[in-house]
């Protein structure tokens, strides 16, 4: 496990819980290897590839990670979190807004 993918663990754990295993786990090895310039698509499949699984498995894994938020935070709380702001009639974050703000957020721990 990388250093950034240990912050990024421990700060999912602490702040929205153990509810999908797996999905935290992929969400802290993508958010681990997130680069701006890289398609998600590509970096699903770096993960899938690191972990014997499809990116397709991956991207449900995280989203249903993801999805569960909403009972530990508001779109607006999360937003306020990751220094975000939401479109007038959003009303949840997306994996393709989550993955890239909680690098943001991560980098600016360090």
């Amino acid at each position: 496990m990388t250093i950034m993918e240990h912050k990024c663990y421990e700060f999912l754990l602490s702040n929205f819980g153990n509810i999908n295993m797996t999905g935290l786990n992929y969400l802290a090895q993508t958010v681990a290897v997130y680069r701006p310039d890289v398609d998600l698509k590509v970096i699903y499949n770096e993960v899938a590839e690191a972990n014997g699984s499809t990116p397709a498995a991956i991207e449900r894994a995280i989203r249903n990670y993801v999805a569960t938020w909403s009972d530990k935070a508001t779109a607006e709380e999360l937003a306020i979190m990751f220094n975000y702001t939401l479109a007038p009639d959003q009303d949840k974050l997306y994996v393709r807004e989550v993955i890239p703000l909680l690098r943001r957020y991560m980098d600016n721990m360090e």
